[in-house]
């Protein structure tokens, strides 16, 4: 076995155990690896693990709520014709795919797995239908712009994210009595 792909193992069994400890605790923590795929013909294939810390992802999600609302905002003093409401009314709803495919991808419960489909999914296409009654459908060329959108902003997000959290904010100080 070569010094890379020992060290490889290692750092997949190091998440692994880390990952399940963490998960036990209702936590997870952030990794970003590159792990040999054993099932599908040993150290030749390589997988990119994913996983983020519980603050990281709340802050990523309350960015992530902001972009969304300040579309939401200008859709509504638009009447839906604002491109930004638009593509990110269409990239909503075909995100939800995407929280079923990772959970399907992990063959495990991931975080949207249950809200996507049951809160997302209704309310992007009620908007949907507001659109089309008013005269003004949704697009594929909105559907890609959203998607565009959501992929980047997700990313952003989580790096904004990632450095408040390296930065040592939000720090809260309780005092101890």
């Amino acid at each position: 076995m070569s010094e890379l792909s020992a060290r490889l193992d290692r750092e997949q069994r190091r998440l692994t155990a880390r990952n399940q400890d963490a998960l036990r605790g209702s936590e997870r923590v952030t990794k970003f690896a590159w792990h040999p795929l054993k099932s599908f013909g040993g150290g030749d294939r390589y997988d990119f693990v994913v996983s983020s810390e519980p603050t990281g992802t709340r802050i990523a999600i309350a960015l992530m709520g902001v972009l969304v609302g300040a579309a939401c905002v200008r859709g509504a003093r638009t009447q839906g014709k604002s491109r930004l409401y638009r593509a990110m009314l269409a990239g909503l709803e075909a995100h939800v795919v995407t929280h079923i495919a990772t959970s399907i991808s992990f063959t495990s419960y991931t975080a949207g797995l249950i809200t996507a489909p049951l809160v997302m999914l209704p309310g992007a296409r009620a908007a949907r239908a507001e659109l089309r009654r008013g005269g003004s459908p949704l697009l594929r060329s909105d559907t890609a712009r959203g998607g565009a959108l959501l992929l980047a902003s997700a990313m952003v997000s989580h790096v904004i994210a990632r450095l408040v959290i390296e930065a040592g904010y939000p720090r809260v100080r309780i005092p101890r009595t």
